[in-house]
């Protein structure tokens, strides 16, 4: 048996479009079972949820698999553009829609989660280009922050990416007394344009809402759901502290670059534990930042065999996706 060549393909850019092409299929049969209603968001500020965020029949099918097929993509891009896995690989890629078809109860129809993890992998190219750069970072920081405090007027769970941008400006070394008050009017902005416009008032504002009718407990593969959480959690805290090691002795520019991933898995774990019952919807995110370790691990690892690792990895998920429809 040829190891390497094994580890090559796991590690190809014809694994990642069998990747995608599974996410598509698997997710096809989860929407066509009926056994996974498209689950409802929390809303946001000033609007509800299925005013704008909710899809459904086919175009929930299309719109899942667009977005979580965009979002693996962009990864993937990201990585080439910034290399924060030193080594190049679709392996990020793939892993995201195998964990995230392993799951179809936020994977079989359109889902706010996925859309999160979309405008985070989208704002990570703004900023890691900001890198070491407070003169001109101000425009960056501005549009970020406009961006995402848009997004909490429709969904709140957007609020944890702005704490999380903040932090990886910093983290960039990109944030200073200009680019703190950009960010306050960058989040200030969509509130004066949608008040003053008078597309809302101060009595449509919402409070948020953290016990909704479609928790994990209503759903009947929520065993399923809570144990795959917790098993992703553990596993994404697990390989975070292992890769350090080898992380701590890349360059700085590198490390930082990792360092805005663990923070937010961090804060995704944060929220999954603060706002327990909209737990799902930090999923996506944190599927996002276990992707990221995983290409680390696989890369990093040098012993011939690894790939078996990564297959018996792949055939739990297979077992995941079809605990969810026996129970």
């Amino acid at each position: 048996m040829n190891h390497e060549r094994i580890n090559e393909y796991f590690n190809s850019q014809l694994f990642m479009i069998i990747s995608f092409l599974a996410f598509a299929v698997l997710a096809g049969m989860a929407w066509s079972s009926g056994r996974f209603p498209s689950l409802s968001a929390q809303g946001g500020i000033f609007f509800a949820p299925d005013e704008f965020l909710e899809a459904n029949g086919t175009h929930s099918l299309v719109a899942t698999v667009a977005i979580n097929v965009s979002v693996a993509l962009l990864l993937h891009l990201l990585n080439k553009v910034f290399t924060f896995v030193r080594t190049y690989t679709f392996i990020a890629a793939s892993s995201f829609v195998l964990f995230q078809a392993s799951m179809p109860v936020v994977s079989a129809n359109y889902y706010a989660g996925s859309t999160l993890a979309l405008i985070a992998v989208v704002m990570a190219f703004i900023l890691f280009a900001s890198y070491q750069r407070k003169g001109v970072s101000q425009r960056s920081i501005y549009l970020i922050f406009t961006i995402l405090a848009t997004c909490a007027t429709f969904l709140y769970s957007s609020i944890f990416l702005i704490v999380a941008f903040a932090l990886g400006f910093m983290q960039m070394r990109a944030m200073n007394l200009k680019g703190a008050l950009a960010m306050l009017l960058g989040i200030a902005t969509p509130f004066w344009i949608l008040l003053g416009l008078g597309v809302v008032s101060f009595s449509d504002f919402r409070l948020p809402e953290f016990e909704r009718l479609h928790s994990i407990f209503s759903l009947p593969q929520a065993p399923v759901v809570i144990i795959s959480a917790v098993g992703v959690v553990i596993l994404t805290i697990i390989l975070t502290v292992v890769n350090m090691v080898t992380i701590f002795n890349y360059r700085l520019q590198t490390r930082v670059y990792n360092a805005f991933f663990t923070t937010l898995a961090t804060l995704s774990v944060i929220m999954m534990v603060v706002d327990f019952y909209n737990a799902l919807i930090y999923m996506p995110m944190l599927n996002l930042c276990l992707a990221v370790q995983i290409a680390h691990a696989f890369t990093i690892a040098k012993f011939a065999k690894k790939h078996f690792v990564y297959a018996g990895g792949v055939l739990i998920l297979i077992l995941t996706y079809i605990a969810n429809f026996i129970l």
